[in-house]
C-alpha cells in the first residue's frame, strides 16, 4: 500500500490544500484512493469544502479538526494555520466515506454515516476491515454503538475525536460543556456530527490502543451515577471522596486540579495475557456536590480503578503504541508503509516543551516510513478481538503495511 503524507502552515485554505495535495500526488504518483484531512479550526472551512469537492470522483475524503497542530514525519507542525494530508493508493482497495448530523440520536447518526460510506465503497452489505472515525465530541460511546450494529463489534474502529480551537474549549462549545470542532468528507463538514470511512484493504492494517498509566491499588464499583459522565458515588460513598482518599493514599498528599490529567480512572478493556488492559477516564471536575464529572461514559456497576502516570512516560506514549501496532503486524507484513495516529489534546501541556523529541521518537519507531498524528478530543480503539471503545488521555494507531 502506497502512504503519503504533507503538511503546510500557509494561512491561505486553498492554497494550503492545494500545495499538501500536490505533494501527495507527486509522492503516491497519482490521486489516493482514500484522503485524510485534518487541520486546525482557523482555517476556512468553506475553501476547503470546494477544495474536496473538486478532486476526482474516485478520491474519498474523510477527516477533522485538531488542535494545536499536527506532527509527521517531515517534523512538528504547530500554529493557528495547520493542514495535513494522508492519502493512501493501492490496487484492490475499496473505501467510500459519509457524514451525518447527530441530533438527537447519534448511534442513528452513525448508522446513515457508515451506510452511506458502504455505498459509496460499492460494498454495500459488507463487512469492512476498518472503520476510521472523526466525530464532534460528546456522545463517542453511542456513535460507536452505532457502527457496531450496522457491522458487528468485532470490526475495528481507529479514532479521534474533532479537535477544537484550544483545550479549554471557551471559544467553541455548548451550554452542556462539550467543544464542537469539525468534520469533514468530500465537498461537506459540519459541526455536531460524524464522520467517518470504511475501508476495505487487501494489505494488512494493524493497530493499537495505548495508555502510559500505571494501575494501582485503588478500585472500586460505581454505585450511582447523575448522567452518563457524572460519578455520584463510588462503592456507597461520594465519588469525589473516594477519589480524593485514593490519591493521598497513594502520593501522601492531595492532588491538585491541574493533575487530574497524571491520575485518571481505569476501566479495564481486556486482556493481554494475564495483564489487564485499561482504557482511560478523565476526571474533568471535583463537583461542590461529592460527584466526579468525567469525559467517558460510566455506569452504575462498573469497575474503576486509580491509574497514575508521568510526563517521562506521557512523552515516550506515541512511540509505544506505535511499536505496539508493528508488533501486531509483523507476522503478516513484509514491511510498514505508514500509520494514522490520534494522540489526546489533554497531553499537551505535559508534551509540549518534548513535541520535538514526541515526533523525533515516532519518526524513529516509524523507521523514516510515513505518518500523520492529530491531536485529538478523545480517542477511540481496541484491542484485538475486543469491542472498540472511547477513552481519554489515549494513543490510538492504525498501521498500514504490505503483504508479504
Amino acid at each position: 500500500m502506497a502512504v503519503a503524507t504533507a503538511c503546510s502552515v500557509l494561512a491561505d485554505s486553498a492554497a494550503a490544500f492545494a500545495e499538501t495535495y500536490d505533494r501527495v500526488h507527486e509522492r503516491l504518483g497519482g490521486d489516493p484512493d482514500l484522503l485524510l484531512l485534518y487541520h486546525t479550526t482557523e482555517h476556512d472551512g468553506a475553501a476547503l469544502r470546494a477544495a474536496t469537492g473538486a478532486l476526482p470522483p474516485g478520491v474519498r475524503v474523510m477527516g477533522s479538526t485538531t488542535c494545536f497542530g499536527l506532527l509527521s514525519e517531515e517534523g512538528t507542525f504547530i500554529g493557528a494555520h495547520v493542514l495535513g494530508l494522508l492519502g493512501l493508493r493501492t490496487p484492490g482497495i475499496s473505501a467510500g466515506a459519509g457524514l451525518a448530523a447527530k441530533g438527537a440520536d447519534p448511534a442513528a447518526a452513525a448508522r446513515r454515516a457508515l451506510l452511506a460510506a458502504l455505498d459509496e465503497a460499492d460494498r454495500p452489505g459488507e463487512t469492512p476491515d476498518l472503520v476510521l472515525l472523526s466525530s464532534t465530541a460528546g456522545d463517542e460511546e453511542a456513535v460507536l454503538a452505532g457502527i457496531a450494529s450496522v457491522v458487528g463489534p468485532a470490526v475495528p474502529v481507529w479514532g479521534g475525536t474533532a479537535g477544537g480551537p484550544r483545550l479549554d474549549g471557551a471559544s467553541c462549545g455548548d451550554d452542556l460543556g462539550r467543544v464542537f470542532g469539525r468534520v469533514a468528507v468530500r465537498g461537506a463538514d459540519a459541526t455536531d456530527a460524524v464522520a467517518l470511512a470504511a475501508v476495505f484493504a487487501p494489505t494488512p492494517i494493524a493497530r493499537s490502543f495505548h495508555n502510559g498509566c500505571v494501575p494501582t491499588a485503588f478500585s472500586g464499583a460505581i454505585t450511582a451515577t447523575d448522567a452518563p459522565r457524572v460519578i455520584r458515588s463510588i462503592d456507597g460513598e461520594q465519588a469525589a471522596d473516594v477519589y480524593s482518599r485514593w490519591i493521598e493514599s497513594h502520593t501522601g498528599a492531595p492532588v491538585e486540579g491541574g493533575a487530574f490529567d497524571l491520575m485518571p480512572l481505569g476501566r479495564e478493556i481486556g486482556r493481554i495475557g494475564a495483564y489487564p488492559m485499561y482504557a482511560l477516564t478523565h476526571v474533568a471536575a471535583r463537583r461542590g456536590d461529592g460527584a466526579l464529572a468525567v469525559m467517558t461514559d460510566v455506569a452504575e456497576g462498573e469497575e474503576v480503578r486509580l491509574m497514575i502516570g508521568a510526563w517521562e512516560s506521557i512523552a515516550a506514549r506515541p512511540a509505544r503504541a506505535v511499536e505496539a501496532a508493528i508488533g501486531l503486524q509483523a507476522p503478516d507484513a513484509d514491511r510498514i508503509d505508514g500509520a494514522m495516529i490520534a494522540l489526546c489534546a489533554g497531553l499537551l501541556p505535559r508534551i509540549a516543551p518534548e513535541i520535538e523529541m514526541v515526533q523525533h521518537s515516532v519518526r524513529t519507531a516509524m523507521g523514516g516510513y510515513p505518518f500523520l498524528g492529530a491531536f485529538t478530543f478523545g480517542e477511540q480503539g481496541s484491542l484485538a478481538g475486543e469491542r472498540s471503545v472511547h477513552g481519554n488521555l489515549m494513543i490510538s494507531t492504525v498501521v498500514f503495511g504490505e503483504r508479504r
